[in-house]
């Protein structure tokens, strides 16, 4: 080889290095392949994002429980002459309840914030498996185009040997060498392109499954991907994101309740028993002697009014203010999703009309004047630059059909990402 074309050794030698040391590589070579389904499955199991969540999502269900919470109960004992010379004795219970409405209005309180923290887990989740199925995409398509870029690396190195055989029996001319050579190298320098990115996606993929291995996923056929949405912007109503900045909305409006219920009375209950030594007169008039094994019992209740105002007050406004603040982020959040939402059907579209467009005419086309060409230059019905052109407009075409599967299936996903596809599975 080095001996026909020394030229492209040298001029393609740290190109040729790089892809073999990529191709070859521990990373590339001793990758665990993985399905997406099984990529999604442990992403989801074990993605410290999500499990953040998961973990808020249980604290928000313990701290519900915290709804009725009771002040402890106090008890007092009292002993020495508070009667009398004798020494008498006391005990006094006392509790301590806010008005019963606080209860009830907290417990709501906690409900909503488990609900809010079970829609922010589902939105982690929707964006967590959108954004594995986007890196499946960008692999399938990366190692879709390796395999067209090697196909020209093949047709490219025949047509350098060509020209480098011309060119030594004079039948061809520098230029045409050259120019077949720097096609060849550039196609080279696509391939450690290509390479490197899928070392980067595949990175990034480790990083979304939280696994120390390096993981791939199996090669098969790039297709376009099919989908059942329809261009109804109410798609985004099941979005979880919205449905997590709505419930903010509810918490909010709940906390302003619980603050005004707070500024009610507290209930006092309380009970005593007590000694009374010495001579007390009884009902009927007559005297009688107590002793301290004599016990007198009584109940107790009371109410503990504010008389300030100012700090409660303040308090329900404040919260007011948040939830008018979390309604209008809601709206917001709503009119934006929307407005994503039509600009995916729209792009969804623009990408759909390419897809046909190879799909029906282009790509059967290529396909054709790549093979004609091919076993026309191989007869030697056609010359070297008429081959070359044939060739790269050919290929151009698979390239940019392999680009609109992409840029197709990307909006897809988006579309389904919008819809909170994700969060339901």
């Amino acid at each position: 080889m080095m001996r026909i074309y020394p030229s492209i050794m040298k001029l393609t030698g740290t190109a040729v290095i790089l892809v073999m040391l990529l191709w070859t590589s521990p990373a590339r070579s001793q990758a665990r392949i993985v399905s997406l389904d099984e990529a999604i499955r442990t992403a989801v199991e074990q993605n410290p994002r999500l499990r953040a969540n998961a973990s808020e999502t249980e604290a928000a269900t313990h701290l519900k429980r915290t709804a009725v919470d009771i002040p402890k109960l106090q008890a007092m004992w009292m002993s020495g002459q508070y009667n009398s010379l004798n020494k008498d004795n006391n005990l006094t219970i006392t509790q301590n309840l806010p008005f019963p409405t606080v209860f009830t209005s907290q417990s709501r309180l906690g409900e909503l914030r488990v609900e809010s923290s079970r829609f922010r887990e589902a939105a982690s989740r929707n964006e967590l498996i959108y954004q594995v199925k986007l890196v499946y995409q960008a692999l399938q398509f990366l190692m879709a185009r390796e395999k067209l870029l090697r196909s020209q690396d093949s047709l490219f190195a025949e047509l350098v040997r060509t020209t480098t055989l011309q060119l030594a029996t004079g039948e061809g001319t520098l230029l045409q060498k050259t120019s077949a050579e720097t096609r060849y190298n550039e196609i080279k320098n696509q391939m450690v392109q290509n390479l490197a990115d899928q070392l980067t996606f595949r990175a990034q993929l480790r990083v979304l499954m939280n696994t120390p291995d390096e993981v791939s996923f199996p090669t098969g056929d790039f297709q376009p991907m099919t989908t059942s949405l329809v261009d109804d912007v109410g798609q985004v109503s099941d979005n979880p994101m919205l449905a997590y900045q709505q419930s903010l909305s509810s918490v909010a409006q709940q906390e302003k309740r619980v603050e005004a219920n707070r500024v009610l009375p507290d209930l006092t209950l309380g009970y005593f028993n007590q000694s009374l030594i010495g001579f007390q007169t009884q009902p009927d008039g007559t005297d009688r002697l107590f002793s301290a094994d004599d016990r007198f019992t009584g109940f107790m209740v009371g109410l503990a009014i504010p008389v300030w105002f100012v700090s409660p007050a303040a308090r329900v406004k404040a919260a007011g203010a948040r939830s008018e603040s979390a309604r209008y982020q809601a709206e917001s959040m709503e009119k934006q999703l929307q407005g994503e939402w039509r600009q995916a059907v729209q792009q969804f579209e623009k990408n759909n009309s390419s897809l046909s467009y190879y799909t029906r005419s282009a790509l059967p086309n290529a396909q054709l004047l790549l093979r004609q060409s091919t076993a026309a230059f191989r007869a030697g019905d056609i010359g070297q630059a008429d081959f070359r052109l044939n060739v790269q407009q050919a290929l151009s075409i698979q390239e940019t059909y392999l680009q609109t599967v992409f840029d197709y299936n990307k909006s897809i996903l988006m579309l389904e990402f919008l819809a909170g596809t994700y969060s339901k599975n």
